[in-house]
């Protein structure tokens, strides 16, 4: 148990580039954050988006907060027998990733529902990598067994492809084959 008053002391578990947990932390009011690294919450999962400097473990808790702008910030997947509805409730959700052939959304045998409840909803997505050779970069990216519905939003991929690499990039990759 930590108890603290000093809105300027953080928690760092692990080292940098590990994977940390941190179980039962209650928090209110935390100004002037800069990151999170490595945490994750009670599930394992890892952090998944913010909106300036708050953190939200799950990208549909940021997306339901105040905020025009959410940042993703590891790839989202739906797993298999889940069906996941994103209302994007006119917000800007982006991600950036240098990983070779990484995608934003992967949906993997389950369903993805995305709605815009407002305006101005958007999904954008850049990789940021020019050494992968052949691969794919989607914002979205729809694995055989999958069903994905688009009911408003805007969905762009905004990779820039250096001349001469073979860096494919799509708004949605329907995979047909795995």
């Amino acid at each position: 148990t930590l108890n603290c008053n000093d809105s300027r002391v953080g928690i760092v578990a692990g080292s940098l580039g590990s994977a940390s947990t941190i179980t039962n932390v209650e928090f209110e009011n935390v100004e002037g954050a800069t990151a999170i690294i490595g945490a994750s919450f009670d599930t394992g999962k890892p952090v998944q988006a913010r909106i300036e400097n708050t953190y939200y473990a799950t990208l549909e808790g940021a997306l339901a907060a105040e905020g025009n702008e959410v940042t993703l910030l590891v790839p989202y997947v739906v797993e298999a027998g889940k069906v996941v509805t994103l209302d994007l409730n006119g917000k800007v959700v982006s991600y950036t990733s240098n990983v070779p052939g990484e995608d934003m959304i992967t949906v993997k045998g389950g369903t993805l529902i995305i709605n815009d409840s407002k305006t101005g909803g958007k999904l954008t997505y850049a990789n940021t990598d020019q050494t992968a050779s052949n691969v794919t970069v989607s914002t979205i990216s729809v694995e055989p067994s999958s069903t994905i519905t688009v009911n408003g939003g805007i969905i762009e991929n905004k990779t820039v492809k250096a001349d001469g690499s073979a860096i494919y990039p799509y708004a949605i990759d329907i995979l047909t084959n795995g």
